[in-house]
């Protein structure tokens, strides 16, 4: 099974130089999950991503749900969404689906938020923006501000130049709630563990 977060009993479980080899779910309820590597140092516990994986995901305590469109469809009551262009949707077959789901791992570092839907599609939402979007294979569907899609693009503009990394190319390691990675990185915090996300 695959889990959203790496629950702090786990680590305690290790010794130093033990290793772990966890599925942690890359969107909390999505089909394919990161398998991690990860080995207990003094210091905590760093790794990386080994491959990509589809598991069934936790129940209980740790579980997700899915979300419908609809729910995005009904905070804009009598309004249409507006077809946006997606950058991935300029590939096929295979390519699309890596350029997609690579790109979306990385706009969640970047602070965006992307929960899947019963349907494949992902609800596309950001904290200090209005609107939300759908992200399909072949498209956007924009609601409310044109703010959202913008930053988006942007995010694909900047995820290019870093070299269009797959979730394979980044380094992880689990911080201490006072600690801060080194260097060029992200934080991805999940509920019990915070994630330092590098460049390899």
């Amino acid at each position: 099974v695959s889990t959203p977060s790496i629950p702090e009993t786990w680590i305690e479980q290790l010794k130093t130089g033990g290793l772990m080899l966890t599925v942690l779910q890359e969107t909390p309820g999505d089909g394919w999950d990161l398998l991690v590597r990860l080995k207990k140092g003094k210091t905590g516990m760093s790794g990386g991503v080994v491959d990509l994986v589809g598991f069934m995901t936790l129940t209980g305590r740790l579980s997700t749900s899915r979300s419908s469109r609809d729910e995005v469809v009904d905070l804009y009551p009598g309004k249409k969404a507006r077809k946006v262009h997606a950058p991935w949707s300029d590939f096929s077959g295979g390519a699309l689906l890596r350029v997609q789901r690579d790109f979306h791992f990385f706009a969640q570092l970047e602070g965006f938020l992307l929960e899947p839907t019963r349907s494949g599609e992902h609800i596309v939402s950001h904290p200090d923006l209005d609107g939300h979007m759908i992200s399909r294979r072949d498209g956007l569907d924009r609601y409310g501000s044109t703010a959202l899609s913008d930053r988006f693009d942007k995010m694909f503009t900047k995820w290019a130049d870093y070299g269009s990394p797959t979730r394979r190319d980044y380094a992880i390691r689990i911080l201490g709630r006072n600690q801060k990675g080194r260097g060029q990185g992200w934080i991805m915090e999940r509920e019990d563990a915070r994630f330092w996300f590098s460049l390899r």
